[in-house]
């Protein structure tokens, strides 16, 4: 009896333990991510199968001025250097030559002294008593000859003078090139200075935004990020959970037209899966999946799976055809029929949010963008099926738009719950 008791005793403490460890587990989790489960829990996005209601809120044109140039330099291509050339507004004036001062005629050198004639020491006597005394000796020594005289100290003293009143000729600057147009045909200085600055401040369709998403049924997050800079955009959203990523990404051009892209990519835990790459000078986009390359032939205003919801929001009510093509790195969907579904109100971050649905079926693929018309347009949700694959459904919880959050995240305690199903407008 003793030894099944030791048992049924170590079970139970093993069973302890083991409780012990999953409650830890899951205080970890709570405590690490609630804020995320918090988030999934308040958001409550509508099933696709219920009915939306009639749309009140119209997709409003997004203006989208073309890096808003001075009117001078619209078709002005922007320089990859500038020279500047520094000259007077009036052209210097060349100073007289001076007039030439006649040289004087040199002073004729005086004629030299004669010299005097040494006059012979006397001979001594023969009793050896000198013939004179010093003063004799020093009256007979010869004098030395000046090395200038005051004839020849004047003249040199002229001569300086005349050297000195001789003006220095000013070279004058080199005139500018001839190749350069002159001042008054150059853009005015505020428009050269707006051109090398860059774009000035936009307005409308933001140039960037920051949407943090929600996988529907899961608290993994995803953040899209949207860039504008010099024509050129740039659209990625990524995921990442318990060591395994995901990011597809979308890069082109974009003007009031609208967005052309050029490369679209599809990578998993850091590797490309597939990619689509858009020549539009032939018209025919690449695909690379694995071993298979498949082609489409392209037309104007077609998208990939990331740009296309943006292509809606930035033209709004300018775009007339709702129906083009699709691409992915797999496959290319043609001419896709888009149609607004209806319209329905998200409870995203604790605040109610209308969003108007457009909705795009290619077989038994589905394309649902909610475009929050508050904000831009920008899409607050989005489900894409694709067939086997896994379908991404992800919904807002938290948006910024040029550096303003316009949606924060739910807080605990403050924002009451919701249960799913979402408020539809009757």
């Amino acid at each position: 009896m003793t030894a099944p008791r030791a048992h049924r005793r170590w079970s139970r403490s093993r069973l302890l333990l083991l409780g012990a460890f999953v409650l830890s587990l899951i205080l970890h989790v709570i405590t690490v991510s609630g804020d995320l489960i918090y988030a999934w829990w308040t958001n409550t996005p509508i099933d696709l199968n219920e009915k939306l209601s009639k749309v009140t809120h119209k997709l409003e044109d997004q203006s989208w001025d073309d890096d808003e140039l001075p009117t001078s330099l619209k078709n002005v291509k922007r320089p990859e250097r500038q020279t500047i050339w520094l000259q007077p507004k009036q052209p210097l004036k060349l100073a007289a030559a001076p007039t030439p001062v006649p040289t004087p005629a040199p002073t004729p050198k005086p004629k030299p002294r004669p010299k005097p004639t040494p006059t012979p020491s006397p001979v001594l006597a023969e009793t050896g008593t000198p013939a004179s005394s010093a003063s004799e000796v020093a009256a007979v020594t010869p004098t030395p000859e000046p090395l200038f005289t005051a004839d020849k100290a004047s003249a040199a003293a002229a001569s300086m003078m005349m050297a000195a009143a001789t003006p220095i000729p000013t070279v004058p600057p080199a005139p500018a090139p001839a190749s350069h147009p002159a001042a008054a045909s150059a853009p005015d200085a505020s428009a050269v200075a707006a051109l090398a600055n860059g774009p000035l401040k936009h307005k409308g369709f933001p140039r960037h935004a920051v949407i943090t998403y929600l996988y529907r049924g899961l608290p993994i997050p995803a953040r899209m990020t949207w860039e504008v800079e010099n024509g050129r955009y740039s659209i990625r959203l990524a995921a990442a959970m318990f060591g395994k990523s995901r990011a597809l990404s979308s890069e082109g051009s974009i003007s009031s037209r609208g967005l052309v892209p050029e490369h679209y990519t599809d990578m998993r835990d850091g590797k490309v899966q597939n990619e689509a790459v858009f020549d539009w000078a032939n018209n025919v986009v690449n695909m690379h999946d694995g071993d298979k390359h498949p082609t489409g032939a392209l037309k104007p205003g077609d998208q990939d799976l990331l740009s296309a919801p943006f292509q809606f929001a930035q033209q709004g009510s300018r775009l007339k055809d709702f129906t083009f093509s699709l691409a992915s790195g797999r496959k290319f969907y043609q001419d896709v029929p888009f149609e607004i579904r209806g319209q329905a109100t998200l409870r995203l971050g604790g605040k109610p949010v209308d969003a108007v649905v457009l909705h795009g079926t290619f077989e038994d693929r589905v394309f649902d963008f909610w475009l929050a018309p508050q904000w831009s347009n920008l899409p607050v949700r989005m489900v894409i099926v694709l067939g086997k694959d896994a379908p991404i459904d992800v919904v807002a919880t938290e948006v910024t738009i040029e550096g303003n959050t316009v949606l924060e995240p739910p807080i605990a305690g403050i924002d009451r719950p919701h249960p799913p199903g979402g408020t539809l407008n009757r």
